[in-house]
């Protein structure tokens, strides 16, 4: 989804969409700009790499928030991104922020200024999963955090983490992390920082 010339001159990052014949732009950032984005990536890729218990929920929870840096510097530099790319940054970055309160798919689609199945279609294309997997991804990463950072009870994280009840939370977490949010407590699990 994301290229990055490492040209340190240029400092140029842009959409894969740069190679489709339409696309005629690109985002040019600021050396520390560049920098910054930079890292996020080598931490997205040492964290698909290492593949260490829940690296998936940390992968995705980074690259969220590498899709909501570069909305915001998107949103400073305007114009090089087509629309429709912009505003699926711009929900991805609502959805990093506001994660724990309850969100339905048309209240996305229309923050998105897109229809639902148009919205869907674009989020797949870009995050590889549906616009609600995404979001309890986002929700399981901080169930994650706050498992392995605190004593809180489980039913209080599932709530404090956006789930409407830690049942809920536990058949997910189980099906993405391989155990129970219990298990995964008591094993204190090593997790790297999302």
């Amino acid at each position: 989804w994301l290229s990055a010339s490492i040209n340190y001159d240029c400092r140029t990052l842009s959409p894969n969409w740069r190679l489709q014949p339409h696309f005629r732009s690109r985002l040019r950032l600021p050396a520390r700009e560049f920098r910054a984005v930079l890292d996020a990536v080598d931490m997205l890729e040492e964290e698909v790499r290492r593949r260490q218990p829940g690296y998936q929920a940390c992968a995705d929870g980074n690259f969220g928030t590498l899709v909501a840096r570069l909305s915001r510097l998107c949103e400073r530099h305007a114009g090089g991104i087509p629309p429709p790319a912009l505003r699926l940054a711009n929900v991805l970055a609502y959805m990093e922020a506001e994660f724990r309160v309850p969100r339905t798919l048309g209240e996305l689609s229309a923050r998105a200024c897109m229809s639902r199945s148009a919205f869907c279609q674009a989020f797949r294309e870009a995050m590889g999963v549906p616009p609600m997997a995404y979001l309890v991804r986002l929700r399981l990463r901080e169930a994650v955090r706050r498992l392995r950072e605190t004593s809180d009870t489980i039913t209080r994280i599932a709530a404090d983490s956006g789930f409407p009840d830690s049942n809920y939370m536990a058949r997910l977490f189980r099906r993405e992390m391989h155990c129970t949010p219990r298990q995964f407590r008591a094993r204190r699990l090593i997790v790297p920082s999302c």
